[in-house]
């Protein structure tokens, strides 16, 4: 029985690297796609959200089949319940990848040439922290865990700068248009909850083996 168990949970963690790959790639195409503001590499990131979601539920699905035929008990439930959430986090990855696609279209090129610099800074800070998280999730590394989330700080630093900048431009500091301005708003506000959708996965993946919620970077969280 306990041989299952172990080979379900294998499946299980698989499918959430697997889940992690489809997120990231949505993610660097998104990003491809403000960097061209090319509505067509958008289109395909939207499309492609579908198939996360579809993977989120069958990772619920897959999962809440093991609890009710091995009915685990303390850290072999809290492991189950954690990777729910570790893909639910991913799904809303996910649907941050499409709003960002969503968005390339809008943008003009003097605006974006000014903010595109802190945006990619942005976007690389979390594909590490994201890669690095799936790994402590799949080792049940606690130390990386928070570790890791730490450097969210950093995302909400150059967060908090790009913002600085943007809303200078608003104010006439830039030769600037401000309608083209405001997507970009929404493009750091999107990346900056990028950041924050990691550090959650840190926490669970700490609560998966201590059983303790522990809140990590409270700086800019909701």
């Amino acid at each position: 029985m306990r041989e299952r168990y172990e080979r379900e949970l294998k499946v299980l963690h698989d499918d959430i690297l697997k889940m992690g790959l489809m997120v990231e790639r949505a993610l660097n195409q998104a990003m491809d796609a403000v960097k061209a503001t090319d509505s067509d590499i958008a289109e395909a990131v939207v499309a492609g959200d579908a198939d996360i979601d579809r993977m989120e539920e069958s990772i619920e699905v897959f999962s809440a089949g093991i609890i009710v035929r091995e009915q685990p008990v303390a850290g072999d439930l809290r492991d189950i319940l954690t990777a729910m959430r570790v893909a639910s986090e991913l799904e809303r990855m996910g649907d941050h990848a499409r709003n960002l696609a969503k968005r390339a279209g809008r943008l003009g090129q003097t605006e974006l040439f000014m903010a595109l610099p802190l945006l990619e800074t942005m976007m690389e800070l979390i594909l590490s922290m994201m890669k690095d998280a799936l790994e402590a999730f799949t080792e049940h590394d606690i130390d990386a865990a928070q570790e890791i989330a730490g450097r969210d700080a950093e995302v909400d630093r150059v967060h908090d700068e790009l913002s600085e900048l943007l809303v200078g431009a608003l104010r006439g500091e830039r030769d600037a248009d401000p309608g083209k301005i405001v997507p970009l708003l929404f493009l750091n506000r999107f990346l900056e909850r990028l950041g924050d959708r990691v550090t959650n996965m840190c926490e669970w993946i700490y609560y998966a083996r201590t059983g303790e919620r522990l809140e990590m970077n409270k700086s800019h969280r909701l």
